[in-house]
């Protein structure tokens, strides 16, 4: 039995789905994803201070033969993955299992505006165009003339400066599969939830170091094409930020050339959001899950 836990937010469940068919077919195996993102509630709601790693999670680290986890920051005490903490994560490890670190894929470039599960995400330029606007009509004017900056170009950048940053100490790099395919493929569904395009360059990373540490014999064709095999969010990940006329005009994508139905009307109604809470106004942030796609 070849036992896989992964360490990840919502993203390492998408993998374990990804990679999982195509292990099994040479090998008997258990995949177990455990959400980081609980240990990072756990931290931020119910105060957990502990010095172990919870016995539940030891016990699943300890039966493992290949780890694959998401860096997570110094600040989660043990349960994050920082080997200088001496109970933390990593260090509970077995010397003779296999870890592959994997990045956050994070995009905050491909929409005009939106929001997190925090707050709204929008530039300063918007900031002042809807505290000058005499009422949302004005902004409504400049969106369909197409004189709102939505700044595609400079959050582009942050963003991959970012990802570059994040994945310097993984062994999965991305950050220039990402910024070769941005305009020929669906990278992104939202900010946080890739599409299979993005989880399948992950996944095929993966594999093949798996692979080579276990000689389970897969080809390059097997490899390259689990993205073939599935639906575009076969991951099931919630969400969905529709494709805007103004992200088609910058990036000019080759997969889409005319915008989500529905698309203006969404993005408008986080624009409205904008304004009313700039004006303090009563208003509604939309969700991506909002949107019928």
């Amino acid at each position: 039995m070849l036992n896989v836990l992964i360490y990840a937010n919502c993203q390492g469940g998408a993998i374990a789905k990804f990679i999982a068919p195509i292990i099994a077919e040479r090998f008997n195996v258990s995949i177990k994803h455990r959400n980081s993102y609980e240990s990072v509630l756990l931290y931020r709601e119910s105060g957990y201070t502990g010095e172990e790693v919870p016995e539940d999670f030891r016990e699943d680290i300890r039966q493992a033969d290949i780890f694959i986890y998401q860096p997570l920051k110094r600040k989660y005490g043990v349960l994050s993955t920082d080997r200088d903490i001496q109970s933390s994560v990593v260090n509970l490890i077995s010397s003779k299992c296999m870890t592959i670190s994997v990045p956050y894929a994070y995009n905050t470039a491909l929409w005009p505006i939106f929001a997190d599960d925090k707050a709204m995400k929008a530039n300063n330029y918007l900031i002042m165009a809807s505290k000058e606007a005499s009422s949302f009509s004005d902004i409504e004017n400049l969106y369909w003339k197409g004189h709102l900056d939505f700044e595609f170009d400079e959050r582009m950048s942050r963003t991959m400066r970012l990802l570059r940053e994040r994945e310097e100490i993984c062994d999965v790099k991305i950050s220039d599969f990402v910024s070769q395919n941005i305009s020929e493929k669906r990278l992104f569904l939202t900010h946080n939830h890739p599409s299979n395009a993005l989880f399948s360059e992950i996944s095929n990373q993966v594999l093949r170091m798996i692979s080579e540490r276990y000689i389970i014999g897969f080809s390059e064709a097997e490899i390259e094409n689990i993205c073939g095999r599935y639906f575009e969010n076969y991951a099931e990940l919630p969400g969905y930020y529709p494709v805007s006329r103004h992200a088609i005009d910058f990036f000019k994508f080759s997969y889409q050339r005319e915008p989500d139905k529905g698309a203006d009307e969404f993005y408008l109604s986080y624009l409205k959001a904008l304004y009313n809470i700039v004006n303090r106004k009563i208003g509604t942030i939309p969700k991506p899950w909002d949107f019928p796609h």
